[in-house]
């Protein structure tokens, strides 16, 4: 069974493994505000300002200790790291709106869609479809709230992301999991589904070459389209990865990145070829889209990729270290910092592609 958001039923298993010590350099106690500007009557005027037909509806993150006021201002939560997303006109004419979220580790986060504990090995990671569904929740519900048109009063968000899996056929292979097969059943009556897998495919046991790859990825997005032909899918490049940041704190040498990811690997292969499939199933499918993550997390933070180089060879000062460990706890798996950037970008990509387009869908 599958949680939606923090409800609990799911039985699917975690990687073993010790808990990391915490280490924050950013707050990360963010508060989801929802900020919705409708033009109100003048006071002591016989005559009323004029109604927008849609308001605007503003969600937003605003750092708790500064202040309990929203509006609609963008604020920064750590370097790099600003949110603000601003809804466009669409209607919406479902009643629930169904998102599922396809992925490994880097979906699956600290497991706290489904009611664990998170005081185990995964306690410093975020959980992006959460973060996901928050947002939704302040800007969507607020705005149906204010419109006559839109008629959604329930978002579910489906996290399907396992940790360890691969999109290539082989030992931990995803297509074979409880999660895909729920979720590809789920799907069916889904509206939007976030694809986003590859990272592991870079590890040397489970590559088994760019042909092998491509191929797999294709058949996930054909299953997907099979079963729901107006299901807005998003095919996400997932996000950079650091050196292992687990071996730096015990003093052990970096020569290699979390788990065995191959950083070089990714970028010469393995995004290019997501990008090109995405493009490819896009110029058939207007319901496919596609979501660079790892450069537009570089453009927020223009200096991870000098930080991850300084890591390895040992010149980064420790307040650099500890900036690292306030977005990935271990290299590789988002802190809630970085879980939130992921959702801004996607939220953002939501709102300016994916919610158009199922308005016009489902008209």
């Amino acid at each position: 069974m599958i949680s939606s958001g923090g409800m609990r039923g799911s039985t699917f298993a975690s990687d073993p493994g010790n808990p990391p010590t915490a280490t924050a350099a950013v707050r990360a106690d963010i508060a989801i505000t929802a900020h919705v500007d409708v033009a109100s009557p003048t006071q002591g005027s016989s005559s009323r300002s004029p109604v927008p037909t849609e308001p605007q509806i503003v969600a937003s993150r605003v750092p708790q200790q500064q202040s309990t006021d929203t509006t609609t201002e963008a604020t920064t939560t750590a370097p790099g790291i600003t949110t603000i997303v601003q809804a466009p006109c669409f209607e919406l004419t479902m009643k629930t709106l169904n998102v599922l979220c396809f992925g490994d580790s880097l979906t699956y986060g600290n497991g706290s869609h489904l009611g664990n504990s998170t005081t185990n090995t995964y306690e410093l990671r975020g959980n992006y479809p959460m973060e996901i569904k928050s947002l939704l929740q302040s800007m969507l519900l607020a705005r149906c709230r204010n419109s006559k048109h839109s008629a959604v009063s329930r978002i579910d968000v489906f996290n399907l992301g396992l940790n360890g899996v691969a999109v290539s056929p082989g030992r931990i292979h995803y297509g074979d999991t409880t999660n895909w097969k729920v979720g590809l059943r789920f799907a069916r009556q889904a509206h939007i589904a976030i694809f986003m897998l590859g990272t592991n495919d870079s590890m040397e046991k489970h590559w088994k070459g760019a042909q092998v790859f491509e191929n797999a990825f294709h058949i996930y997005i054909n299953k997907l389209l099979e079963g729901n032909p107006r299901l807005q899918i998003v095919i996400v490049n997932p996000p950079p990865v650091l050196p292992d940041l687990v071996r730096w704190r015990r003093g052990l040498p970096l020569t290699d990145i979390a788990y065995g990811i191959k950083p070089v690997r990714i970028k010469a292969k393995i995004s290019p070829m997501i990008k090109s499939i995405a493009q490819d199933f896009h110029r058939n499918n207007s319901c496919v889209s596609y979501l660079d993550i790892a450069t537009r997390i570089r453009q927020r933070i223009p200096q991870l990729d000098s930080l991850a180089e300084k890591t390895i060879n040992g010149s980064a000062a420790a307040d650099e270290v500890a900036f690292a460990q306030s977005l990935y706890n271990d290299g590789l798996h988002p802190t809630k910092i970085m879980s939130e950037m992921i959702s801004d970008i996607l939220m953002s990509h939501l709102v300016e592609n994916v919610f158009p387009a199922l308005a016009r869908s489902v008209a």
